[in-house]
């Protein structure tokens, strides 16, 4: 699991809300009211709620309280490395900034 209860967490996957922070309320036990069963996982109520577009017309069809927890990243003061740095190579020097 990403998130933790009353983190501050970036929604990273996608879309209109791609980057939006939102903060892990509860986590909502199963079965996930009002959830696409495609999605499995733990879900989060979160505040404030992301919107929700319908994908077949592309219209607004509301904000949407909850999230599942693998869309979420938490945002967390750390000392280890950011997982993201971890990921990219490391920068090698140029003769430019040499």
């Amino acid at each position: 699991m990403n998130c933790k209860q009353g983190d501050l967490a970036i929604y990273v996957c996608g879309g209109p809300n791609q980057g939006k922070i939102v903060r892990c309320v509860n986590l909502v036990a199963p079965p996930f009211v009002n959830y696409a069963p495609k999605h499995t996982g733990p879900v989060w109520l979160i505040d404030p709620p992301i919107h929700h577009w319908h994908n077949s017309t592309g219209a607004y069809a509301g904000d949407y309280p909850y999230v599942r927890d693998g869309a979420l990243r938490p945002l967390r003061d750390s000392e280890e490395p950011d997982e993201i740095v971890m990921r990219v190579p490391k920068p090698q020097p140029t003769k430019e900034n040499v």
